[in-house]
């Protein structure tokens, strides 16, 4: 909940992974707290003249969502790190008014206008006894929006780390709880460039296979407990530089071993495709599904792709990676 102004919008441009994202809202809180969220990605107008703009509004409405008499459903199902699980996204398509209605809750749906470039993301509001507005939460939807939008312009969202050693991308794709953010982060105090421990962008360029930054807090246990979970600032606690892209060297499907020192075992291309199509979170909610796919297997055909078996933390050697 935050207050609003009257006929008042802020704004906040982002670079992305080669794309510009203009979000707004009339609420200055809630511009701050993205503020806060792409810190790393904040960026001046005549930056990236060539990038593509894209602007992602959050609008208050104060009536349930009403859809074109023509809406089709263009996709049913759960998308990961949306909301909670028992929730299910409905995506609809308007041949009329060529738009996409994204239903995430009865109080929250997203109209994509592929079109103009524009992304408006509705809030169901209510006023309360005391006359405050109470608003949805703009950190719920974030994470899909980056998705779907930067999905427009062919950049993959993934759940997976990475890091950029001696010009080139590491990606680490597997299950929670194997080590992926420990792993990034602990190359990133090698000397290796930090790209996102969470979520990462495939996409081609040029012809270039390469690998996008989404440089938001990592979720790491700090060293003087293990119960609990923090968000650290890893760019800023580690001072590498802020990096938009990298060209892949390396795909890796991180698991936990037994064994003192971490090792690296070639894997079969299919497997690759396997594991990136498992981190997509869904593969099938995609803006043009057939590139998708079409990345993911030029990356399983030129990029070589290892089982890492994470030992012990002390032992871990940036050249592993390095020579492979």
């Amino acid at each position: 909940m935050g207050e609003a102004s009257i006929n008042k919008r802020y704004e906040l441009l982002t670079l992305v992974a080669g794309v510009k994202l203009c979000w707004s809202s009339d609420c200055e809180h809630e511009i701050q707290k993205l503020e806060k969220l792409f810190l790393h990605h904040r960026c001046k107008e005549q930056e990236a003249p060539e990038a593509p703009l894209h602007t992602i509004e959050f609008r208050p409405v104060w009536e349930p969502l009403q859809m074109p008499n023509d809406v089709v459903t263009k996709w049913d199902g759960y998308y990961v790190g949306c909301f909670h699980q028992k929730n299910h996204v409905h995506w609809y398509h308007s041949a009329a008014t060529e738009l996409d209605y994204l239903v995430l809750s009865h109080e929250m749906w997203v109209i994509h206008d592929r079109s103009s470039a524009r992304t408006i993301c509705c809030m169901l509001c209510r006023k309360t006894m005391f006359r405050h507005v109470e608003r949805p939460d703009i950190a719920d939807p974030i994470v899909i929006l980056i998705h779907t939008v930067m999905a427009m312009y062919n950049r993959y969202t993934i759940h997976a780390a990475a890091v950029e050693l001696g010009g080139f991308g590491h990606v680490f794709v597997g299950e929670s709880g194997h080590g992926k953010s420990t792993l990034s982060t602990d190359l990133v105090k090698q000397g290796a460039t930090y790209m996102g421990d969470d979520i990462v962008f495939l996409f081609e360029e040029q012809g270039q296979l390469r690998v996008g930054s989404l440089l938001f807090e990592a979720k790491l246990f700090p060293p003087h407990t293990k119960r609990r979970k923090d968000f650290i600032d890893v760019v800023s606690q580690s001072g590498c530089k802020v990096l938009q892209s990298a060209p892949i060297k390396n795909l890796y499907y991180v698991r936990r071993s037994k064994e003192e020192l971490s090792r690296l075992e070639r894997q079969e291309p299919i497997e690759a495709v396997v594991r990136l199509m498992r981190a997509s979170n869904n593969a099938r909610m995609q803006y043009d599904v057939e590139v998708w796919q079409d990345i993911c297997q030029r990356v399983a055909d030129e990029i070589p792709f290892y089982a890492f078996w994470f030992g012990r933390r002390d032992l871990l050697d940036k050249s592993l990676f390095e020579h492979a």
